[in-house]
């Protein structure tokens, strides 16, 4: 059986009919918005969505996008901006850690040569005067002979003092610490005064 050529003629004609309007649909897509070129007061050029005030202002430029290769795929604008957002929130998240580093405080933990332990939030001193209590195992004292003091010093003598960096949250806990008078040497902790505190003037308030 053979088909008519009725058929054939009507099977071109809705082909050519829908590529035509497939056409149509593409070129509408493609079109944007009409830009017009206006002048300004100060006779400058400037582009703009709306009609030109003045009559003699009549250019009308055609903005044309390309067509996607994929239309579910977003406008290159919009892949850029998303780039761009994820670039500075990586780079806000770097200098937010940045910060905390360099807010992060730090304090130091004072070992005496006789046993003695300390906390000061500015450098611990190089020597202290020994306390006048003589401890078991502990380094003895050397003392200072521009003073006029003999080698020996006693518990009183001049000692040295080691010092090492702590993070301040650390120093205000063992300050601060139900147990610290038990520690040798809290009386050489550096406290602050009740006005310091009310002040505003607290290293360790926040903390």
């Amino acid at each position: 059986m053979h088909a008519s050529p009725l058929r054939f003629r009507f099977s071109w004609l809705a082909a050519t009919l829908a590529g035509l309007a497939l056409q149509a649909t593409m070129a509408a897509c493609a079109r944007a918005a009409p830009v017009y070129r206006c002048t300004g007061t100060h006779g400058e050029t400037m582009f703009q969505a709306e009609p030109c005030a003045s009559p003699k202002d009549k250019g009308v430029v055609e903005v044309r996008e390309q067509p996607l290769i994929d239309p579910s795929a977003p406008p290159a604008a919009a892949r850029s901006a998303v780039a761009r957002g994820g670039k500075q929130r990586k780079v806000a998240a770097t200098h937010h850690a940045n910060r905390r580093v360099e807010k992060t405080p730090a304090s130091y933990e004072c070992r005496a040569s006789d046993g003695e332990v300390f906390y000061r939030h500015s450098r611990c001193p190089g020597t202290v005067k020994g306390d006048g209590v003589a401890r078991f195992g502990a380094q003895a004292p050397q003392a200072s002979s521009r003073r006029g003091r003999t080698a020996d010093g006693g518990a009183w003598g001049t000692v040295k003092v080691a010092a090492r960096k702590i993070p301040r949250e650390e120093a205000c806990r063992r300050i601060n610490a139900l147990t610290t008078s038990d520690r040798d040497g809290h009386e050489r902790d550096e406290q602050v005064s009740v006005y310091d505190h009310n002040t505003g003037r607290d290293p360790c308030e926040g903390i």
